[in-house]
């Protein structure tokens, strides 16, 4: 999530400068340049969701003339939702790589190419328990009820996500994952990330709420 404030310098020039979060969140930052972003013209600027994505790659192929099979456009758009510019970076990445090889784009040399973007490295000092206590406090949970056995879905919900954040944002194994989430087992934790992904795409709420999530589970990391 960035966010933009546009501050009119006079009749002819303006600036723009964009942050990760609302002006009012911004830390260590004098409460003058504060109120005077707060009173300029802020816009949330999302990023670009799936459907937007496909698009985005279809445009940039078909500018270049290049072919690209439709289920390596969609592992694409899956894998990489950052932003933009993350996006365009992966298409060169690929074109050149095919080049380099010699070979028409498909699926196999799609996921050869671009493993590092598909394959972040995991955060290796980003604990579970991190992950569950941020998780809970955003659904106003304690963290004890995401390890616990109720199945309300008030609970359910919070914790399927916070599996599937464990998943993508620590170095820990399925079975590590279910362990910490009161010693469920590892299908359990596969059923709860495809619940989370199934629902990507038809909820267009849930993928700006996972931004979020995983900015404020990054920043306790720094905060811890």
């Amino acid at each position: 999530m960035h966010y933009t404030f546009n501050a009119l310098m006079d009749q002819k020039k303006q600036l723009a400068f964009t942050c990760d979060r609302p002006a009012s969140e911004l830390k260590s930052m004098h409460e003058r340049l504060k109120n005077r972003f707060e009173s300029c013209l802020n816009v949330d600027l999302q990023p670009p969701k799936y459907e937007t994505r496909c698009a985005i790659i279809r445009s940039t192929i078909n500018f270049k003339g290049i072919t690209v099979p439709d289920d390596a456009i969609d592992l694409i758009a899956k894998n990489i939702s950052s932003n933009v510019r993350d996006l365009i970076s992966a298409l060169n990445k690929l074109f050149a790589y095919v080049e380099l090889v010699n070979e028409p784009i498909n699926l196999e040399n799609t996921q050869k190419a671009l493993v590092e973007f598909f394959n972040p490295a995991k955060q290796a000092n980003m604990s579970i328990e991190q992950v569950q206590k941020v998780v809970a406090d955003f659904f106003h949970l304690s963290y004890i009820d995401l390890k616990a056995k109720k199945k309300t879905k008030n609970i359910v919900f919070p914790r399927q996500i916070a599996m599937f954040l464990a998943r993508d944002m620590t170095g820990y194994s399925l079975t590590e994952i279910g362990e910490a989430f009161g010693g469920r087992d590892h299908a359990t934790v596969i059923h709860s990330c495809d619940k989370i992904e199934n629902q990507l795409r038809t909820d267009p709420n849930l993928e700006p709420t996972l931004q979020n999530l995983q900015r404020l589970v990054r920043e306790s990391g720094v905060k811890s």
